[in-house]
This record gives C-alpha cells, sequence and structure tokens, in this order.
C-alpha cells in the first residue's frame, strides 16, 4: 500500500490530508484562530452550522462584508456542479473573512478578485475538500481548506498553479522493479518517458484494467490452491511488464523531494470534469 493513497475494490484513493499537504507549507494556527473568532461572532453563519444536524441546509445569510466579485465566489465541485454541502455557512464566512482582511485572488490580473474557490466531491480524494485560495499582503499566498465537515484550517500555499489545485487524481503506479507510469483520470496514462499513453494500451482492452484479482484468491477457487492466502481482498495492479503487484503513491508536491521509487511526472492540468 502507498504512503498517500491505495487501491481498494476496484478503486484508487488518495488520503486528503496527505494530498493537501503537498500543496502547503504548513498551517497558520493564527490566521486559523481569527478566522474561526471572527465567523463565530457572525451570529447565524459558522455557529448555526456547528450545531446544526447532520444533512441540514445551512441558512443563506448574506455575509457582512460580501466578496468584490461574489460570482466568483460561488463554490464549483469538480465534477461542475454546484450545491448546498455541509459546512456551507463555515463556506460564506470563510470568503466573508477573505474579504474583510483584504485577501484576494492571488492572480496580478485580477487583483481585486474574489479568492479562488474549488470543491473537490468526485475525485480519488477520500474525503471531500472545499479550498478558497487566496493572497495576502504581508503573509504571501494561503489556502483556506475544510476537511469532510470539520471547521476550515488556513494553510501557507506552497503554490499558486490553479492547474495543481485542480488535479485531485493524479497518482504514479509503480513495480518494485520500478516499472511505473502516472495514472491522471479516466483512461488516460503518461508513461515514464511523459508521452501520453492510455489504459488500454498499458494493461490491455479489459474494461476492469487496470485492477485484477488477487492470483492466490483465484487459485482458491479454481481449485488449485487451498485454504485462503489472507490478503485483505482488495484489487490489485499487476505490472504489464514484470508481472509483479504494483502500487499507487503521489506525486510530489512544490518543493517537496521526490520519495520511494522514483516517482516522475508533470505539474497537474485541470481535471477535465471540472467546470
Amino acid at each position: 500500500m502507498g504512503r498517500h493513497a491505495r487501491i481498494g475494490d476496484g478503486v484508487v484513493r488518495i488520503d486528503t490530508v496527505a494530498w493537501l499537504d503537498r500543496l502547503t507549507a504548513g498551517q497558520l494556527p493564527d490566521l486559523t484562530d481569527d478566522l474561526r473568532a471572527w465567523a463565530l461572532r457572525r451570529p447565524s453563519s459558522a455557529r448555526a452550522t456547528a450545531s446544526a444536524p447532520r444533512g441540514a441546509t445551512a441558512p443563506h445569510t448574506a455575509p457582512h462584508t460580501a466578496p468584490q466579485n461574489a460570482s466568483d465566489a460561488v463554490p464549483r465541485t469538480s465534477d461542475g456542479t454546484s450545491g448546498d454541502v455541509a459546512g456551507y455557512a463555515w463556506r460564506r464566512a470563510a470568503l466573508s473573512w477573505c474579504a474583510v482582511r483584504g485577501h484576494r485572488r492571488p492572480d496580478a490580473r485580477r487583483p481585486d478578485a474574489a479568492p479562488t474557490v474549488i470543491v473537490h466531491t468526485a475525485t480519488r480524494l477520500d474525503r471531500p475538500l472545499w479550498l478558497a485560495l487566496a493572497s495576502t499582503a504581508d503573509r504571501g499566498p494561503i489556502v483556506v481548506a475544510q476537511v469532510g465537515r470539520t471547521p476550515p484550517v488556513v494553510h501557507a500555499a506552497a503554490t499558486t498553479e490553479p492547474v495543481r489545485w485542480y488535479d485531485a487524481d493524479t497518482v504514479v503506479v509503480h513495480c518494485p522493479r520500478r516499472h511505473r507510469w502516472i495514472w491522471r483520470t479516466g483512461r488516460e496514462m503518461l508513461g515514464a518517458d511523459g508521452r501520453a499513453t492510455t489504459l488500454t494500451r498499458v494493461f490491455g482492452p479489459d474494461l476492469e484494467a487496470p485492477f485484477t484479482r488477487c492470483p492466490d484468491c483465484f487459485a482458491v477457487e479454481q481449485g488449485q490452491r487451498r485454504g485462503p492466502c489472507g490478503c485483505d481482498g482488495a484489487s490489485w495492479i499487476l505490472c504489464p511488464t514484470c508481472g509483479e503487484r504494483c502500487d499507487v503513491d503521489l506525486l510530489p508536491g512544490p518543493g517537496v523531494p521526490p520519495t520511494g521509487p522514483d516517482p516522475v511526472g508533470r505539474s497537474g492540468r485541470p481535471d477535465r470534469r471540472t467546470g
């Protein structure tokens, strides 16, 4: 199992916190405390959500100071949709806090725009993730992140490249013999040389590729082996070059030195499902 990603039952799951850590340079406790204290002073916003029952709809109350470009602050999910999700009032409060504190979009072409908002709900991340990417006057770029239903945390952003923040699917597929590929989303892959390829070309035309069953479990069902093999029942990915069992992990983030089996790759790009 990879350190930051894992193979499940026919799916790949990425550790959301690990993914976030790759793109940030540590938490900013003073800004987080300021955000939460400011939000909780607003009587009808985050305090109401914090005590709301699971699945309850957050009240649509206007913040005290709205972002300059309100339409830019509407959260968009990575599959191109928007909706009412848990923690909505916390998120409205975070955007209003950014406006009051003068934290704007980290884009020289639009210095007065509201923060860039990205919502990951239909990616390989194992928990929903809401992000507001902003620039501060004295602390550099920051990102306000809400993982699942937890209160938001402010981090120093290690990159302001939107393509990196939109890509929550890319993993490295590698085997013990150092054969490796970069799997983006769907059936799109990159070879070790960086050239574009597909799952079909690498792993064959099976619609379940690259996943397969544990060979020992299959042998038990065929009467070729006695007793269970003791595996966890998760799907396998077998290296098409040497036949060894593959694992998956994240690409290195900005400023993070490569670790493990020599992961390779290029900077991400927006998920095709992102609006």
